[in-house]
This record gives C-alpha cells, sequence and structure tokens, in this order.
C-alpha cells in the first residue's frame, strides 16, 4: 500500500504536530489557568480551545494560519467550481489567465463542453480586433 500525502495534507499535519509540541512545552512553564468569559459564558472559540488545554499563545499564534489554510482551499474550490469564463468565439479559446498584455487560453473541444489539453498564447495585437463574450458552462470544464 501506498501512502500518498498532498502539501496541503502534509502542511496541515506539520501544522498539528506543532502545536502538539509547543503546548506540551508550554505546558510545563505555565500553571494551569481557569478560563471563563467575564459573563460566564463560554461561547467563543478561544474560550473552547483554551479548555482543551491550548495555551492562550498557542491559540493566538496558530488562529491566523488556520484561517488562511481554510481561505486557500475555499479559494481554491471556487476556482475548481467555476463555470463561467471569458472567451474569443472567433479563434475558439477560453481565457483562462491574464497577465498584463499577455492572454493564456485553452481551446474549446468539439463537443463545447470541456476545454483541449493544448495551451495557446495570445498578445495584445493579436486580440484587439477579437471580439470577448462571456460563456456559461453546464458544469465546471475539465481538461
Amino acid at each position: 500500500m501506498i501512502l500518498v500525502i498532498d502539501v496541503g495534507g502534509a502542511f496541515v499535519i506539520g501544522i498539528l504536530l506543532l502545536i502538539e509540541f509547543l503546548k506540551i512545552k508550554m505546558s510545563r512553564k505555565m500553571p494551569a489557568l481557569e478560563v471563563t468569559s467575564s459573563d460566564g459564558s463560554e461561547s467563543s472559540l478561544y474560550l473552547y480551545l483554551m479548555k482543551l488545554g491550548a495555551t492562550r499563545y498557542v491559540v493566538a499564534a496558530w488562529m491566523p494560519v488556520v484561517i488562511v489554510v481554510v481561505a486557500f482551499f475555499a479559494g481554491f474550490r471556487s476556482a475548481r467550481n467555476q463555470t463561467s469564463f471569458f472567451t474569443f468565439p472567433e479563434k475558439n479559446l477560453v481565457l483562462v489567465r491574464s497577465y498584463g498584455d499577455t492572454f493564456v487560453c485553452k481551446p474549446v473541444t468539439a463537443d463545447g463542453t470541456g476545454l483541449s489539453k493544448s495551451t495557446v498564447v495570445l498578445t495584445l495585437p493579436q486580440v484587439t480586433d477579437c471580439e470577448i463574450k462571456l460563456k456559461n458552462f453546464a458544469s465546471p470544464p475539465r481538461i
């Protein structure tokens, strides 16, 4: 059996191991704290993590990292589910990315539901006379 872990999975595992290491290291240095909010309720995520045994330094340091990782994967999922693309109908190309005056495009397949594996790079002078339209695919196009 071969175990395959992508970069994101390895990153998350590394973060979890580092948190456990810091939790053990900080628990030796700091006495246990009683954590409650000012009104006696315990509804915040910060207080919940504190009750689990994480020190305030670990929680404060890793919350931004967790937020960035979640935002990255949410953006990646949104990009993979995109169904509307700008197209050059005369050239039968879909605009994938633009870098200043350079356009990276993919040809549309013959049935019009997906994208070809080949890539076409166009510059601004090549597309100045082309009409650009928005095309909606029924499902996210696959390459």
